[in-house]
């Protein structure tokens, strides 16, 4: 996924990738999420449980921060009746794995949009 969104021309952050030896880890997430364009989380069963997940998504929706929720394995169905689940995220439109591509044409699209109005503004 990362990759995809990388070849638009755009940055990604990935802590296993992006996280150097001696970092604090939450610091820099909690950067990270602070300058995204977007955040975008993938959901898969054993990441249901992982506090940091929903951690981050929060920190996301706290910001204003676009958040995009791609299914890997779990039904639309099964991610909004998780228990785990708070209800700020259960309103998420959801995009499964499969449907990618359509988001990586429409995030290229936002992306095409924004940089355009930081250049109109500067």
């Amino acid at each position: 996924m990362a990759r995809a969104i990388e070849s638009l021309g755009l940055e990604t952050f990935l802590d296993v990738n992006d996280v150097e030896a001696g970092d604090r880890i939450s610091e820099e997430v909690r950067r990270a999420i602070r300058n995204c364009f977007e955040l975008v989380v993938l959901l898969t069963r054993a990441s249901l449980d992982s506090r940091y997940v929903w951690l981050e998504m929060g920190a996301a929706w706290v910001l204003g921060k676009r958040l995009v929720a791609v299914l890997d394995q779990i039904t639309p169905d099964e991610f909004v009746t998780a228990k785990a689940i708070p209800a700020i995220l259960k309103d998420v439109s959801l995009l499964d794995l499969n449907e990618f591509d359509r988001y990586l044409k429409e995030l290229h699209k936002r992306a095409r949009r924004s940089h355009g109005k930081q250049r109109t503004r500067g």
